[in-house]
């Protein structure tokens, strides 16, 4: 993502897309969708990789795969609200990191989950939470009660983020 806005930039794209018959709605998808297909894909093949190379087990593949999905796009419409919040490449980097590493630490990606050190009510509120449980889950059993969680969280993400942004873009525009 930081390649696409950083030649938008460059080539003053983002000015010739203001003029443009293009609704903001339009404009957010067209920047969304390349880069949640190119993450998509990374992630893919190193799922495929890691399977064939080292043996790893996705448990329901097509479940895993959608959760995965989901998260890349919530995902990214959180990392495009902050850039649009911001303005700014370098503090989209600063702020997107330090929120998801703090998230990441709220949700126990740092510790084993039999000897956890956080209360459960702090962990459901991290949406890495709900998918890295799940894709644990499935992996390991084969099914996870935190599936729709995973799936809720990530759909209000990308709703809730992709509004934000459709918003900060309009008026933006309207300058």
């Amino acid at each position: 993502g930081a390649g696409l806005f950083t030649s938008e930039r460059k080539n003053s794209i983002i000015e010739r897309l203001q003029v443009s018959n293009l609704s903001s709605f339009q404009i957010y998808l067209a920047r969304l969708i390349p880069i949640v297909i190119v993450v998509f894909m990374g992630v893919a093949i190193a799922g495929v990789a890691s399977a064939l190379l080292l043996g790893a087990h996705w448990g329901n593949v097509l479940i895993s795969a959608a959760i995965v999905l989901l998260t890349v796009t919530a995902a990214t419409a959180f990392e495009m609200m902050i850039y649009e919040m911001t303005n700014s490449m370098i503090a989209t980097i600063i702020l997107s990191f330090g929120i998801v590493w703090f998230m990441g630490y709220v949700g126990g990606y740092f510790e084993a989950y039999v000897i956890s050190d956080m209360k459960e009510w702090v962990k459901q509120l991290s949406p890495l939470y709900h998918a890295n449980r799940s894709l644990a889950e499935l992996s390991c059993m084969g099914h996870s009660s935190y599936v729709l969680s995973s799936i809720i969280y990530s759909l209000g993400m990308i709703v809730g983020c992709s509004g934000i942004s459709l918003i900060i873009g309009k008026i933006r525009r309207a300058d």
